[in-house]
């Protein structure tokens, strides 16, 4: 039942628009090549198993000629066949043989090839039998393939109860990295806002102050969908404030970029334009109403006097 719901999985998934490659874990179930002795066809050209043997593990791993002096060290020689040939059966038939003295015969007179399939180990994760599928994307919106690629797989593959689905790899990190900057951010957010009102003495300026980071958020987000980007780790690194990008390549660095300078280009903009704005009506208009006189009654003085 595992194996079947595995091959049915990688058919789906084969399918799913963003896929580049899918294999079974391991190295996609490699294939063995079994060399088969004909004894009668040895036994008339006087050849042994030993020197058949030694014959084919020379070309295709390799048989050690000598060795370079370099100092101290000793770098040896292996002659064996180019990767092309190990691979190719037919170039491993001709392999020659060398019959008494002076004759040589190819491989293909006394043997022949068969493959089958490797027999792999039952694999287990958690005291659980499971098969596992290795998937390469050929897309950078990781969230939204495996969605899709949950929801296609759920509905095309009946499975006994006990049995589930999971995914792993990347997008389990993708997942572990949400849960954390689900804490991270708000907690800088919140420490910021401290900050800012603890410079400033005053819960008003130093609301309008923050509004700098929604004007940066739609910065960030409008940069994004105009190069056609998805919403990914990095970007939400973009968003986090004093965050420090690590790692090379451009998969990473691309998403933290377009969302700094989006998020720099509108919060200037923005902060230039409607800041003052805010300030004046905030704080300025209110602090010349409280500072305003007020005039007593005419009446009212007549009563008193």
């Amino acid at each position: 039942m595992l194996e079947r719901a595995a091959k049915q999985a990688k058919a789906i998934l084969g399918k799913q628009p963003g896929t580049a490659n899918v294999e079974f874990e391991a190295a996609g179930r490699p294939k063995s090549i079994v060399v088969e002795l004909d004894r009668a066809a040895m036994l008339r050209l006087g050849l042994g198993t030993a020197e058949v043997n030694a014959a084919i593990t020379d070309a295709v791993a390799g048989a050690e000629v000598g060795f370079i002096p370099e100092g101290e060290a000793r770098h040896m020689i292996v002659v064996r066949m180019p990767e092309s040939l190990r691979a190719n059966p037919a170039a491993i038939l001709a392999l020659p043989l060398r019959v008494g003295d002076f004759g040589m015969v190819p491989l293909s007179r006394v043997a022949r090839l068969r493959e089958m399939p490797e027999v792999e180990p039952i694999l287990h994760d958690g005291g659980k039998r499971r098969a596992a599928l290795m998937v390469t994307l050929k897309t950078s919106d990781l969230a939204g393939y495996v969605e899709k690629a949950r929801a296609a797989v759920t509905k095309q593959v009946k499975l006994p109860p006990g049995y589930r689905i999971e995914f792993g790899g990347q997008f389990h990190q993708l997942e572990a990295a949400q849960k954390r900057l689900s804490i991270v951010v708000p907690t800088a957010l919140v420490l910021i806002f401290l900050l800012v009102f603890a410079a400033l003495g005053s819960a008003k300026e130093a609301v309008i102050v923050y509004t700098g980071i929604p004007f940066a958020v739609t910065g960030g987000v409008l940069a994004l969908w105009l190069r056609g980007m998805p919403f990914s780790i990095t970007a939400a690194i973009g968003f986090a404030p004093m965050a420090i990008a690590s790692g090379a390549g451009a998969e990473v660095q691309r998403p933290l970029a377009t969302v700094v300078i989006g998020g720099i280009v509108t919060s200037t903009i923005l902060t230039l334009l409607l800041l003052p704005s805010l300030y004046r009506w905030l704080v300025h208009d209110g602090a010349k109403a409280d500072a305003s006189p007020s005039v007593p009654d005419q009446d009212d003085n007549r009563a008193e006097a």
